[in-house]
């Protein structure tokens, strides 16, 4: 079993909801080290890349130079979803 995304988990919604919260905040210290710019931008600035990151992934965001306005439109629909943008 993995215990920090557990897979047999999913359906249990404490269980999901605790992998889902570790995994957007890995991806906030993940970004931490990817993006020299990520520590500068304002809050609602890092929320949107954190779920960038978690609908599109993080590579993709990263060979696009962490531009949120190259996101494809289905993502942005995330992100509307969401109120980020």
């Amino acid at each position: 079993m993995n215990k920090i995304y557990p897979i047999e988990g999913v359906y249990n919604p404490l269980i999901n909801l605790t992998t889902s919260t570790k995994y957007l905040n890995r991806l906030d210290i993940d970004l931490k080290k990817e993006n020299p710019k990520y520590s500068s931008l304002p809050e609602n600035e890092k929320l949107k890349q954190i779920f960038i990151s978690y609908n599109w992934g993080i590579n993709k965001l990263k060979k696009n130079n962490f531009d949120t306005t190259k996101i494809p439109s289905k993502t942005k629909a995330y992100l509307k979803s969401l109120n980020l943008i």
